[in-house]
């Protein structure tokens, strides 16, 4: 019996040996016919950091497509990153470059909203001569900013809605699992992303440090990844990838001396390609195919070119056809690849919730109240993208910035803000200058403090001052009255000095000052972003002064008290050179015995200026005129005219007398630069100028007109805008001129 039970389990023993051989050879036999149906070994695509140049991925892609390589899976860094992101989510070439090319990389560069988007008081700023970059005050401490662009359009300067996903997205569920590099500024660790908001993933793969702020992302400070690792090779290795396809945009070092060296960009380029170099070049050693894009001539700052860029990378990926077509599939298997991963419909998202993380003294309530959306209301890109640039308005936050998060099943919509290290004390400085180079000069160095949001109103403190030739000290307590910030109160104090020259005909006689001091108090509204009236009372003492020479100028103090009334409107696109738009002001002031002032009279000006553009030609007309209603303004509030952009032909201040009328006609256009951030542009001009100036308005006449034509040169610049011209009437008078500073579109 014994016998018999061990026969009986040796049976069984032998029953199950053989049912697991079976089933192993029968799991062996289905993975080497799944091997045979793949038919092909997995394709990692390693896409490098470049910048501007990041747009040459897409014609290394179209060439995949065009070869019937499938891409498996996707690491990239920094402009890698959004390529391969938008790749890995689904869209075409095609796509991605419409939105490369689309994307209006001037405005990612400046953290400022479109100037007609602005609020009316942001714009009045911009009127001043202050150069972009602000600085703080924290304690006794001067703070400058922790990068020239805070990048607060970054993360929505790609508008496909693919990228923007909840926070607990899953990168291997992408239509190709993706991996993006960024570094923690703090570790100098390498930070790979395989989950989370891809928009964010890709953006802080992007912060160039220095350029753009780095970005917060759990609990991590993160910046550019092609610090540690430029062309992610290794990483895309990791993920399964048998065959690596590499393709490196760095800038190659071939400066041959320093005079090669034209630009701080250039500068900046040869750094940032020293830095990354020796690691990327590693990394293509290890690649099965390594595509290293020369692109001569394309920097890593000409994001204006993305279309040049996409042709010329075509042209030298082409070299690479036949190292690549070693990994075409069949045309059946390349088209099931592209029906799996071309994207359908986007998904739609219904806020269920906002919510805010606020890292600043702001009260979380002045946040949402800047919010268009409310639960119930579908995700909206564009919405938020401009209430998000109305709240960075507020000029207290670094960044404002928003994540998606989904809550089993309900999306909550986080606003995210991040206070500036020196907020709420801002410090402004800038510089102008006027030049009629025959010794005509006045100059000035300008600076303001401003404090901000002083209260749940929205109060504003602010102190400005000049020092030059031309001396003013300013202050002014800015206050809304209401929630809306459209009615506010505005109480001031100032003295100043103004240099002033007389002339007699062409002859400069000498020169006077016009020193005051006073205050007043104007209340006025906001109608939208484009229009402002004020009124108010104003008192000071007036004291003129002979500075040199003998010249029949009436010196001595007087009282100037009285009302006065402002409008102004304003729809420029820009002040230094605009391309459209308008803006007009009306100024009134009426002197007024009764409140203290020496004398009656009134003063009234008005100033108008239209742009209009076609192609790269820009025209514009100006009209400019006041008078006192014959009422005999005093001597140090005559209208003055002559010298850049007033007859540029004539002397500074040469024509003076009660009332006047200009009217300009113009064009210019740019023939040279218009990038970003550093890139200057360089522009031609002309004008032609009718008018005069009239000791009393009642000898306004058009049979005494002066004509006037002016030629000139300007320059954009990241600091302020500069011009040299030519002025001359037609009565022979003629000037060379340089100004630094608004000119075009400024009263």
């Amino acid at each position: 019996m014994r016998s018999s039970g061990s026969k009986i389990c040796n049976y069984f023993v032998i029953v199950i040996i053989t049912g697991i051989l079976f089933l192993s050879i029968s799991a062996a036999a289905s993975e080497e016919k799944a091997d045979e149906k793949a038919g092909r070994p997995k394709i990692g695509l390693a896409l490098s950091g470049g910048g501007a140049r990041g747009p040459a991925h897409i014609a290394v892609i179209r060439l995949l497509e065009e070869l019937r390589v499938p891409v498996d899976y996707i690491a990239g860094t920094s402009a890698g990153s959004i390529v391969g992101g938008l790749y890995a989510v689904g869209l075409s070439p095609d796509e991605i470059e419409e939105i490369m090319i689309g994307i209006d990389w001037a405005d990612v560069f400046s953290d400022r909203r479109s100037r007609q988007d602005r609020s009316f008081r942001r714009k009045k700023d911009d009127r001043c001569d202050f150069f972009l970059a602000e600085f703080g005050i924290k304690g006794l401490d001067l703070i400058a900013p922790i990068a020239v662009i805070g990048g607060q359009k970054m993360q929505l300067a790609a508008k496909s809605p693919f990228l923007h996903t909840t926070t607990d997205q899953d990168f291997d569920d992408l239509k190709i699992p993706l991996r993006t590099i960024a570094t923690d500024l703090l570790t100098g660790e390498e930070v790979i992303s395989s989950r989370g908001s891809l928009i964010h993933a890709i953006r802080s793969s992007m912060s160039i440090p220095g350029v753009f702020t780095p970005v917060h992302m759990d609990g991590r400070y993160l910046v550019d990844g092609g610090i540690v690792n430029n062309l992610p090779v290794d990483v895309v290795k990791e993920m399964g990838a048998e065959i690596i396809i590499a393709v490196d945009l760095g800038i190659p070092l071939e400066k041959p001396d320093a005079s090669s060296f034209h630009s701080l960009l250039e500068i900046s380029d040869q750094t940032t390609s020293i830095m990354i170099k020796r690691t990327t070049d590693k990394a293509g050693d290890l690649a099965d195919v390594y595509i290293n894009m020369v692109m001569e001539g394309y920097s890593s700052f000409d994001f204006e070119r993305a279309g040049e860029i996409v042709k010329a990378g075509a042209i030298e990926a082409e070299a690479f056809r036949g190292e690549l077509s070693r990994f075409s599939v069949s045309e059946e298997e390349y088209e099931e690849f592209i029906k799996n991963h071309r994207h359908g419909e986007p998904v739609k998202r219904y806020i269920s919730e906002i919510r805010v993380e606020n890292h600043s003294h702001i009260r979380d309530e002045e946040v949402l109240r800047r919010i268009s959306l409310i639960p119930g209301d579908e995700f909206d890109l564009d919405l938020l993208e401009r209430d998000l640039e109305y709240i960075h308005e507020m000029n207290i936050f670094e960044t404002i910035d928003y994540r998606l998060i989904d809550e089993n099943g309900r999306i909550v919509l986080l606003i995210i803000g991040w206070e500036k290290a020196y907020s709420p004390n801002i410090l402004n400085f800038g510089y102008n200058h006027l030049d009629d180079l025959e010794g005509t000069v006045d100059f000035g160095i300008i600076g303001r403090y401003t404090r901000l949001e002083m209260n749940r109103l929205g109060g504003e403190f602010r102190i400005d001052a000049r020092i030059g030739i031309s001396r003013m000290v300013k202050a002014e307590w800015y206050q809304p009255v209401e929630f809306s910030r459209s009615i506010f109160l505005a109480p001031w104090v100032e003295a100043s000095t103004l240099a002033e020259s007389y002339y007699t005909g062409d002859n400069r006689d000498g020169d006077y000052q016009i020193r005051s001091c006073g205050g007043g108090i104007d209340l006025g509204f906001q109608l939208g972003r484009f229009l402002e009236f004020r009124c108010g009372l104003e008192r000071r003492t007036v004291n003129t002064v002979v500075w040199i020479g003998d010249i029949p100028v009436p010196e001595g103090k007087r009282a100037k008290a009285g009302l006065r009334a402002n409008i102004e409107y304003d729809l420029l696109d820009e002040l230094d050179f605009p391309m459209h738009g308008s803006s007009f002001r009306i100024s009134f002031f009426s002197a007024d015995e009764r409140l203290g002032s020496d004398g009656e009279y009134e003063k009234i000006s008005i100033d108008f200026a239209q742009f209009a553009s076609c192609k790269r030609n820009t025209l514009f007309v100006t009209l400019s005129g006041g008078g006192d209603f014959n009422s005999k303004i005093p001597f140090d509030e005559e209208f003055l005219l002559g010298g850049p952009h007033s007859f540029s032909g004539l002397k500074p201040g040469q024509l003076r007398g009660d009332a006047f009328g200009v009217a300009r006609l113009g064009f210019y256009r740019p023939f040279y630069g218009g990038g970003v951030l550093f890139d200057p542009s360089l522009y031609i001009g002309a004008y032609f100028e009718a008018g005069n100036i009239w000791q009393e308005q009642g000898n306004i006449s058009v049979d005494d007109l002066i004509y006037a034509g002016t030629v000139f040169i300007g320059l954009r610049t990241f600091l302020a805008p500069v011009q040299i011209g030519y002025g001359r009437t037609d009565n022979g008078c003629d000037s060379f001129f340089l100004t630094i500073g608004r000119q075009f579109g400024s009263y």
